[in-house]
């Protein structure tokens, strides 16, 4: 949506980098924000994943969406995880790293 779009917009202005992995992403998703486009047998169509290397420290959210067929944003529900384990972060980071190259 277009607010979702103005949020990682204002991440990337912020001089954190930004990259969107999901389906039907074009490269260039809006103002400093790259998308990765997966295919639909990608493992990582359907989880969400926040990392974050600097700052206050190492932390990672994973999220698996439940229900990515729901009509509304409302009707979904996610499974999730959280670590502030840096040898977790990293792996997390550098999966997320591989499947945009």
């Amino acid at each position: 949506s277009a607010a979702t779009r103005r949020v990682y917009a204002d991440l990337a202005a912020r001089q954190i980098d930004v990259a969107l992995l999901a389906q039907g992403l074009p490269a260039h998703v809006t103002a400093g924000v790259r998308g990765v486009d997966l295919a639909e047998d990608d493992p990582l169509v359907d989880q969400w994943c926040l990392v974050i290397a600097g700052g206050t420290g190492p932390v990672v959210l994973a999220a698996t969406d439940l229900q990515a067929a729901a009509s509304t944003e409302q009707d979904r529900s996610f499974t999730y995880g959280v670590s502030r384990d840096p040898s977790v972060v990293t792996a997390c980071l550098a999966l997320l790293l591989d499947a945009a190259r």
